[in-house]
């Protein structure tokens, strides 16, 4: 990826809250399908289905984090979801 910009993705629930730095992109489980999040993303309030939210970092590695049904909020290269 040519950008520098990165994202922040912070994941909440009452049993666990995780931030991930270094995001490149974020694909989430959205109700109407699946939907990727880039540096740069306009804000946007997204509805998420329970399944998978997989981040890829900089350093060309991955992960996946299983959720439930969520809202996810974008702004400023900054994603929260909310379970």
């Amino acid at each position: 990826m040519t950008s520098n910009k990165r994202l922040t993705c912070t994941i909440s629930s009452p049993q666990r809250t995780e931030t991930h730095k270094d995001v490149v992109r974020a694909t989430l489980p959205t109700s109407s399908g699946i939907m990727q999040i880039l540096p740069g993303h306009c804000e946007a309030f997204i509805l998420l289905k329970a399944g998978d939210v997989k981040l890829e970092f900089s350093n060309d590695t991955q992960t996946t984090v299983k959720i439930n049904d969520a809202q996810c909020h974008v702004l400023n290269e900054t994603i929260v979801i909310t379970e």
